[in-house]
């Protein structure tokens, strides 16, 4: 009976395990979602306005990394020296855990709300700071999700 009993609790705390590791490695998955759409957004803007052209908030997948660097007149020299940064950029994010994901997503999104009144929640770029907090309810996506419960 107690045998039985100590068996079944093991069994509960395994599933409630399980179900937490998949509840944090979907939110990982979605968090580097989320870095990468933001990240081009960032260098949309960023380019659109000539500022911080070399900004490292900027995301690029090793295709995309690839197809610029061949199409670009760049010597070998240089391709040999580029890629392994680049690459270094890519395996990074990969191998970042949820805390650091979502730092990086903290940061990008924080720059952008700075510095080009975009709200990457509300979708929507603000024609300056006091629109930005008067209209968005935050930097926040709970914050956000929570207006579509009306």
């Amino acid at each position: 009976q107690r045998l039985h009993r100590l068996i079944s609790v093991q069994t509960e705390e395994r599933h409630t395990l399980f179900k937490d590791a998949m509840r944090r490695k979907a939110a990982r998955k979605q968090t580097i979602n989320d870095i990468r759409r933001s990240s081009v957004i960032c260098e949309n803007l960023d380019v659109s306005h000539e500022i911080n052209l070399q900004n490292p908030l900027w995301y690029k997948s090793s295709e995309s990394t690839q197809s610029t660097l061949e199409n670009d007149k760049t010597s070998d020299h240089d391709l040999e020296q580029l890629q392994p940064q680049q690459q270094q950029q890519v395996d990074e994010i990969e191998t970042m855990n949820l805390e650091q994901c979502q730092h990086k997503l903290d940061d990008i999104l924080t720059y952008l709300r700075s510095t080009h009144f975009y709200c990457f929640w509300c979708g929507i770029k603000y024609d300056n700071e006091q629109q930005l907090k008067q209209s968005c309810p935050g930097n926040d996506k709970t914050l956000h999700d929570s207006l579509c419960d009306f």
